[in-house]
């Protein structure tokens, strides 16, 4: 009777301590999901001194075997030789001209989403495919093109997928400028063509010696200041377009000015939604839908 007692208590106790050690393998367990990485030795140290830019998660895998590093900023300097035309083609990354020491093309991104540069003659070519789903607000892709002063350029196309285009301080004898969502802003620029679209940003002119134009924007607002224009076709759908210190004599223009549901303003007179002259030289087609026209 009393060995039976004996081996039941040693079974008690067993069973016992067996429990206990689930217990604390479960309680390790939890402490384990709960606690920062790197405490236990294994993931990366909240204080290691490492940091990603973006998460992996932000990009838009494009391109077969490329994987792009967050976490790795890169930026490039290329000298070039004497280049007359510009093609720009680029998914995420503000387009810059303006004058520099020699032509050259600087950039700021991230690894993967280099630009690929190349050079044929006097034609330039820049192609950047792939784009960040949710960058930072601090940090954006550039890409400089720069131009010795006094050197003209005979003709730059850009089309940038969701960012700004900036050309300042330059002679450009045609412009072509794409973008989907971002701004296009061209100041102190000499051209004898000039054809600007996005679907969403703002289109600014200032200083600029337009020749021929054509502006035109879904839902942004076009502003032409302290310019000299031909012909000149602007439009937008729901934007207001402001034409400012441009016009010297009002008498050289056909002007076909049309506001759907807006007004339309002469040197500060309103003048109803529609506005037409004719016997100029020039014609002025201006066209919205909701916005204001407003030529002084």
């Amino acid at each position: 009777m009393d060995q039976n007692k004996k081996k039941i208590s040693v079974g008690v106790v067993l069973a016992i301590i067996f429990g206990a050690l689930i217990m604390l393998g479960i309680i390790a367990g939890l402490i384990y999901m709960v606690m920062p990485s790197g405490v236990f030795g294994s993931g990366r140290s909240e204080n290691s001194g490492s940091s990603n830019i973006f998460d992996s998660n932000d990009f838009d895998h494009t391109r077969d075997g490329d994987g792009y590093d967050a976490s790795r900023p890169v930026s490039k300097q290329m000298p070039l030789d004497q280049f007359m035309e510009v093609d720009v083609n680029v998914e995420s990354m503000t387009v810059i001209i303006k004058p520099g020491d020699k032509y050259e093309v600087d950039y700021e991104t991230v690894e993967g989403l280099e630009p690929k540069i190349s050079q044929n003659g006097k034609s330039l070519s820049i192609i950047q495919q792939g784009s960040i789903k949710n960058p930072m607000q601090d940090y954006m892709s550039e890409l400089y093109i720069m131009v010795p002063q006094n050197e003209p350029l005979a003709k730059v196309r850009i089309n940038c997928g969701g960012s700004h285009i900036h050309i300042r301080d330059v002679t450009v004898y045609i412009n072509e400028l794409i973008t989907g969502t971002g701004d296009i802003v061209v100041a102190n620029v000499n051209s004898q063509s000039t054809a600007a679209k996005t679907d969403s940003g703002i289109i600014t002119m200032e200083s600029v010696d337009m020749g021929q134009s054509e502006l035109a924007s879904n839902t942004g607002d076009i502003t032409v200041r302290a310019s000299r224009f031909g012909d000149i076709n602007s439009s937008t759908d729901s934007g207001n377009i402001h034409v400012e210190g441009s016009v010297e004599d009002f008498s050289k223009y056909n002007m076909n000015l049309v506001s759907g549901q807006g007004k339309v303003i002469i040197q500060s007179q309103e003048q109803g939604s529609n506005y037409i002259t004719s016997g100029g030289v020039f014609a002025m087609n201006m066209a919205t839908n909701t916005g204001d026209i407003s030529v002084q």
